[in-house]
């Protein structure tokens, strides 16, 4: 009897662990879901990691002061699926600052209509963003790069991000290019300056506005008049931001260095190779040093840097003269040389330095870089390049503002590594030299040991 009751709990044993082990299996599942939904926790499968957001835009959404709603004039099943997820994504990390509503345009014209009011054009697919005391849109279009057929890169964040940025700030800020000596702009430059509260305009010094917050001279190839550099002056004596870059292809600039000189910047004719660091086989595609700066703060955990092309030597005149001061933001390392073969500097050459100059109540900030390939549009939008952060860390230190952002877009294809001929000796020797020397010495002992035994 015992045996044929111990049989028959063998044979319920097996059905019931079934069933037991299903609703485990059940719990998991809603437990998993439910943690999902608590943590807002969206996984990224993708190779290239194309919905995980920057660390920049991270900070960004963790820091809002104030709500901002981003309206998508599409339907919501109709809309594209990589931007969609990524908008998911912005309002899950934003703890609900940022709220994301979808209106069809055809349906809903009263909705299109209040932002014609506003000035803004509306189509399929525009992003508006509105903010507390700020309203912009985003077409649909800017926010993917094209070689003219497909898209290579996506660039949703930088504009997005800095939207949603700007949508608690009630300032607008003015930047001014001066032009009229052969400068040189790019596309890029202009578009990080408005994507990060400037309004952006090209004037001469004869009708500049003095009361601008930023002042751009971007490669000029000719010298100022006097009266020009006095302007110039001025407007630094009266607590102006001024960023300076410098061209090799520039003709003799006596007023400019002159002027310079004034705040501890020395202009040099020495164009910079680098033996070590470049990039593309171009010793003059130097990838420089960081100095301990402001500017470069941000880079200290990341192993990114920038590129500067055909770039100008510059010479620190002093650290110090009263209430003036200078410091290195960018150099070159101790294998670089003059290009042009002369040796009345040595290296290591400075790229790029600033000087600040404290006076009561106000100080005036001055940027200078020895190469205009800082804001190239191609390095700009490279991710393997540092030139869109740190552009955007030197517009942040001019003008005193530490919200300034600079997100590279991201490749689709595949990104080559930048590797500097200094690496590529490293690995070289790893490969080459060590790893077979290694070899050889295990075999050596291992061939000693037997020999003894």
């Amino acid at each position: 009897m015992r045996g044929a009751a111990m049989k028959s709990r063998k044979k319920l044993s097996a059905p019931l662990s079934a069933a037991i082990a299903f609703l485990l299996f059940l719990s998991v599942i809603f437990a998993a879901e439910s943690l999902t939904s608590a943590l807002t926790l969206r996984l990224d499968m993708t190779e290239d990691g194309l919905y995980t957001l920057s660390d920049t835009t991270v900070d960004v959404l963790s820091h809002l002061s104030a709500p901002v709603t981003v309206t998508v004039f599409s339907n919501e099943t109709d809309f594209v699926p990589l931007v969609h997820e990524t908008l998911l994504r912005y309002q899950a990390l934003s703890d609900q600052m940022v709220s994301i509503r979808y209106v069809d345009p055809y349906t809903h014209p009263s909705e299109v209509k209040r932002w014609q009011n506003q000035g803004f054009t509306i189509t399929e697919g525009t992003l508006a963003v509105e903010g507390q005391f700020t309203a912009e849109v985003i077409q649909l279009e800017d926010l993917f790069i094209t070689d003219g057929e497909t898209v290579t890169a996506l660039q949703i964040e930088q504009p997005l991000t800095s939207a949603i940025a700007r949508g608690g700030r009630s300032e607008t800020l003015r930047a001014q290019f001066i032009e009229g000596h052969d400068e040189s702009y790019s596309e890029g430059f202009q578009t990080l300056l408005r994507q990060n509260g400037f309004s952006v305009c090209r004037t001469t010094l004869s009708v500049s506005d003095p009361a601008c917050d930023l002042m751009i001279l971007a490669a000029p190839k000719t010298d100022y008049l006097p009266d020009e550099i006095a302007k110039i002056q001025a407007f630094m004596n009266d607590g102006g931001r001024l960023m300076v870059f410098l061209s090799s292809e520039a003709q003799a600039m006596p007023r400019l260095a002159a002027f310079l000189a004034e705040w501890g910047v020395g202009m040099t004719d020495i164009v910079v190779g680098d033996r070590l660091q470049y990039v593309d086989a171009n010793p003059l595609s130097i990838v420089p040093v960081y100095a301990a700066h402001d500017i470069n703060a941000r880079f200290s955990g990341l192993r990114i840097y920038p590129v500067l092309t055909s770039t100008l030597a510059l010479r620190s005149l002093y650290t110090q003269n009263g209430t003036t001061s200078t410091a290195k933001v960018l150099y070159s390392t101790d294998k670089a040389y003059a290009a042009d073969g002369s040796d009345t500097l040595a290296a290591p050459f400075v790229l790029a330095m600033t000087a600040e100059r404290k006076n009561i109540g106000e100080s005036s900030r001055l940027f200078v870089c020895g190469s205009s390939g800082l804001y190239a549009d191609n390095l700009l939008d490279n991710a393997a390049f540092a030139n869109s952060m740190l552009l955007a860390q030197a517009i942040g230190w001019s003008t005193e503002r530490n919200d300034t952002l600079g997100i590279p877009a991201r490749s689709l294809s595949s990104t080559p590594i930048a590797i500097t001929a200094g690496q590529l000796y490293l690995f070289a020797g790893l490969f080459i030299v060590g790893l077979p020397a290694l070899y050889l010495l295990v075999g050596l002992t291992v061939y000693l040991r037997r020999r003894h035994l």
